[in-house]
């Protein structure tokens, strides 16, 4: 593990708006070597990338994009409306506030290089995010994010413990979008993160906060009205 001093980096951002499909470089963060006084890049010690939608196209738009964000859609009406049952399941602290405005975040992904974890990195990248002044993210009342583990950390097919460590990396994941005060909606894998400090969810426990017990899918209803609009996109 190579040390790092969390008051000294700074956080770079990239964002993407709806639509907005031309591939970028990811960002990376720097910090300050004390010793030398220079600004040194840490790789890629954080890799993330935010979604926003508004209410225009919204199954069709998310199911397209890809399987994450079809999951992801699992969660609302077909007008963008957080789903109803969500207010019931679980802690029961989401509502109808989390789509009163036109836009949401959606955290895509998010990653600390193997050796600078253990050191509170990526808490502090996703509590550093809500002072990010940009013009669509610093709007939203509230960023969604499906804890798991990146990509490049999933472990390979055939490992005959690949279970065993994905459920490690998850849990490890899901902790540190907790520790930033992320809970869960309904008993999905889905998290979501109130600005208000004031929101209910804030006031839950991370001892406290809801279990997983169930996948998030378009239900048969909404799949039969995208077929009968013919917005299905294959």
């Amino acid at each position: 593990m190579i040390p790092l001093d969390l008051s000294t980096l700074s956080l770079r951002y990239h964002s993407r708006q709806p639509h907005d499909y031309e591939d970028e470089p990811l960002m990376g963060e720097h910090y300050l070597d004390e010793e030398s006084g220079r600004r040194n890049r840490v790789k890629t010690v954080l890799w993330y990338e935010i979604e926003f939608q508004d209410e225009g196209g919204w199954l069709m738009f998310m199911d397209e994009e890809s399987q994450e964000t079809h999951e992801f859609s699992g969660l609302f009406t077909d007008r963008a409306l957080l789903k109803a049952q969500f207010s019931r399941e679980g802690t029961g602290v989401w509502g109808a506030e989390v789509t009163e405005r036109p836009f949401i975040a959606y955290i895509e992904g998010i990653r600390v290089e193997p050796e600078y974890r253990g050191q509170g990195v990526g808490r502090w990248a996703l509590e550093r995010l809500l002072e990010v002044k940009d013009p669509y993210f610093g709007t939203v009342d509230f960023i969604f994010a499906w804890p798991t583990p990146h990509p490049k950390d999933a472990p390979k097919r055939d490992d005959p413990n690949r279970e065993q460590i994905w459920d490690t990396q998850t849990a490890r994941a899901v902790k540190t979008f907790q520790c930033a005060g992320y809970r869960r909606v309904g008993t999905t894998a889905f998290f979501c993160l109130a600005r208000d400090p004031n929101h209910p969810s804030r006031r839950i426990a991370l001892e406290q906060d809801a279990q997983y017990s169930k996948n998030v899918t378009m239900n048969q209803d909404q799949l039969v009205k995208m077929l009968a609009l013919g917005q299905l996109p294959w």
